[in-house]
């Protein structure tokens, strides 16, 4: 774990960071012997470093990579491996493209960590998810949001954590509130890393600051997001279609 500042590979301001991650499959569930039998086909590539992900699940089977280790030489190097290993066994096993085999390949997150000279690291981490049922569009909704202008006292709301309100899936799930008031962003979120993790943190973020960020992920994101989906054979926004049928 980082002890300072920003973290590794993030995209980093100079008092927040946002660090978007790509799941990366170790194996994909396919049809083997003329269809008689279920197996998982391995996708074999190099080991990341340990600063490169936040996280391993089922020994190893998912792993959230930091986009920013893939900008890097060696980052590259594995990146350009999974896809030539992904695209082999796409080729010998034709597994059906469906929204859950999508949904996995195309999974992704990302934290926001706002600098904190009183938190144990030196900064706290906001979860910042897709709606479940995207691939990137909410994404994309709180990219226009917040490039138009908004004047009006009344705060205009990205996300209040309540699944009846109309505005809910339709943009990046970020903390527990987020909203544009003026020129700012003002975000309320808990922080799970902290012993105290009840207690509600506020922050407030330049909107054009945060705006400028997010794009630079967005933009490093969505284009691994089309070289995944050029292996399989899919134009991005088919794929996208694909997932919201699921």
């Amino acid at each position: 774990m980082e002890d300072e500042f920003p973290p590794q590979y993030a995209i980093h301001h100079s008092t927040f960071a946002i660090g978007p991650e790509l799941n990366m499959l170790r194996s994909i569930w396919v049809k083997k012997c003329w269809g008689l039998f279920s197996g998982q086909a391995k996708l074999d590539y190099p080991a990341f470093p340990d600063s490169a992900y936040s996280y391993s699940l089922n020994n190893g089977q998912l792993t959230a990579v930091k986009i920013g280790f893939f900008e890097t030489s060696e980052g590259r190097k594995v990146f350009s491996t999974y896809l030539a290993a992904l695209q082999q066994v796409v080729e010998k096993y034709h597994p059906p493209l469906d929204a859950i085999l999508l949904e996995s390949l195309l999974g992704w997150e990302m934290s926001i960590s706002v600098a904190d000279k009183t938190a144990s690291q030196g900064y706290r981490d906001i979860e910042c998810v897709e709606s479940t049922d995207n691939v990137i569009e909410s994404f994309e909704n709180t990219l226009a949001a917040l490039r138009r202008p908004h004047k009006d006292k009344t705060p205009f709301v990205l996300n209040n954590d309540n699944e009846e309100s109309d505005i809910y899936d339709q943009y990046l799930y970020c903390g527990e509130y987020m909203a544009i008031e003026g020129d700012v962003v003002n975000i309320h979120f808990y922080d799970f890393n902290d012993e105290n993790f009840e207690q509600l943190h506020k922050v407030a973020l330049d909107k054009t600051d945060f705006y400028n960020a997010l794009l630079r992920a967005h933009t490093q994101l969505k284009k691994y997001l089309e070289d995944i989906c050029k292996v399989l054979g899919l134009n991005f926004n088919d794929a996208k279609i694909l997932v919201k049928k699921q």
